[in-house]
């Protein structure tokens, strides 16, 4: 009976042992699943030029034959981001977007920007406007960083960034 007591100690100071180990180890691999940090890091790819155009187009004028007042009106944005990435949630989406918008052009936000040609009567409005965007093109990686030092790339993709805009207009905007 005592060898049988002996062995039900043991067993159980094992498999105490065990168990705190396993929980441990749990433990630690928990904490170890879980990101203390989440950085987007971007390499340049390509830079260009893409035309776009106002968002929306008005025609202000007084009375036909005045030549103080009438104006054509685009509506555009400052700047776009983009990015690709699979299917990432919003808050993910919108950090990168944020980094691509800082890095590229150092705007926080898009802004809503408005370009006016001045016309003159009989002639006008005879405008057409134009909205150019210098273009840059990134790779893209989202990066987890953990507690113990390692990484873990969680999104790989590319982004582009459209900005900052100039407005043409075909025939030029003049003054008499």
């Amino acid at each position: 009976m005592s060898v049988t007591t002996t062995r039900v100690r043991r067993l159980g100071l094992v498999s105490a042992a065990s168990v705190t180990a396993a929980l441990a180890f749990g433990t630690a691999q928990a904490h170890a699943d879980e990101p203390v940090s989440r950085t987007v890091e971007l390499s340049t790819a390509t830079t260009g030029k893409a035309a776009g155009g106002c968002s929306s187009f008005e025609v202000w004028g007084v009375a036909v034959g005045d030549d103080r007042g009438n104006y054509e009106v685009c509506t555009y944005i400052s700047s776009k981001a983009d990015v690709q990435l699979g299917d990432i949630d919003d808050a993910t989406r919108q950090a990168v977007e944020s980094k691509i918008r800082t890095t590229a052009g150092g705007e926080t936000a898009a802004r809503d920007m408005v370009a006016y040609c001045p016309y003159w009567l009989p002639s006008g409005p005879n405008r057409t406007p134009q909205v150019t965007y210098t273009t840059k093109s990134y790779q893209v990686q989202v990066v987890d960083h953990y507690a113990d030092g390692s990484t873990n790339t969680v999104y790989s993709g590319s982004g582009a960034y459209w900005g900052p805009a100039a407005v043409s207009w075909t025939p030029g905007c003049w003054t008499r």
